[in-house]
C-alpha cells in the first residue's frame, strides 16, 4: 500500500506526458540523482550512445528509488556536495524555503546510503572531471557496454544537448541551465544555508563516499 501510494506521489508531481520517466517492470534501467547533482550529463551521455534505450530518470523523488528497488532494475544514482547541489537547486527554482531543501536532501541521501548495495554511485565531481573513467565502471556494473569513449568533440555535442533540454524547459538564462557558469557561482556565494542542517547534509553524503571509495 505504502509503495502504491509512493508511485501516486510521484504522478502527481509530474507535469505533462512524462508518466514514462517513472521506473516500472518495462524499464530497462533507471539513472537518478537529487536535482543539480549531475544527472542531466549522465542521462544525456547515455542517451547519446543509447537513443532508443526506454529507461527510468529525472523523477528526483526518493519514491523513484524505491520503484527501482521494488523493481530489482540496476542503474546509477549521482551524488553531489550539499552545499553546491543545494545553493545551485536554490538558484534554479528561486525556492525561498532553504531549511526545507536541506531537508530533502538529506531524506533523499539517507535512503540511498541505507540502500547503498542497491545502486551503482558516482560523484558529480568524478563524473565531470573523468565521465570515461565513471562511464567504464557503469558498463561492468551493468555487464553491458552501454557507454563507449568519450572524445572532446562528443563531449561537446553532450553539452549542446543539455542547453538545448534546458531551453526546451523554457529556461532562459544560463544561470538556470545544468551546466557551470560564472554567474550561478557568484549567486551561490550570496546563499547563507543553516549550518547545522548543511553539517548534517555534508556528514551524509561524506559516509556515501567512503562507503563507495572503500
Amino acid at each position: 500500500m505504502k509503495f502504491k501510494l509512493g508511485i501516486y506521489k510521484i504522478l502527481s508531481s509530474i507535469k505533462g506526458n512524462k508518466t514514462h520517466l517513472i521506473a516500472n517492470k518495462n524499464s530497462k534501467l533507471f539513472i537518478e540523482g537529487f536535482p543539480r547533482s549531475g544527472n542531466t550529463y549522465f542521462c544525456a551521455a547515455f542517451e547519446f550512445f543509447n537513443p532508443t534505450v526506454v529507461y527510468a530518470h529525472h523523477v528526483h523523488n526518493i519514491f523513484q528509488l524505491k520503484a527501482a528497488k521494488y523493481y530489482k532494475l540496476r542503474g546509477a544514482i549521482v551524488v553531489r556536495n550539499p552545499e553546491d547541489c543545494i545553493k545551485s537547486l536554490i538558484i534554479r527554482r528561486s525556492d525561498k524555503n532553504f531549511s526545507q531543501v536541506i531537508k530533502n536532501y538529506i531524506n533523499y541521501h539517507e535512503f540511498i546510503l541505507k540502500n547503498i548495495d542497491s545502486f551503482f554511485i558516482c560523484e558529480f565531481n568524478e563524473l565531470i572531471e573523468n565521465p570515461n573513467n565513471v562511464f567504464k565502471s557503469f558498463n561492468k556494473y551493468m555487464k553491458y557496454e552501454y557507454f563507449k569513449e568519450i572524445d572532446d568533440g562528443v563531449n561537446i555535442k553532450i553539452k549542446e544537448s543539455i542547453k538545448q533540454l534546458s531551453l526546451n524547459d523554457k529556461v532562459s538564462h544560463e544561470i538556470g541551465f545544468a551546466l557551470p557558469s560564472t554567474s550561478k557561482e557568484l549567486k551561490k556565494k550570496q546563499i547563507q544555508l543553516d549550518k547545522s542542517l548543511l553539517d548534517e547534509a555534508i556528514k551524509i553524503h561524506s559516509n556515501i563516499i567512503k562507503t563507495i571509495n572503500k
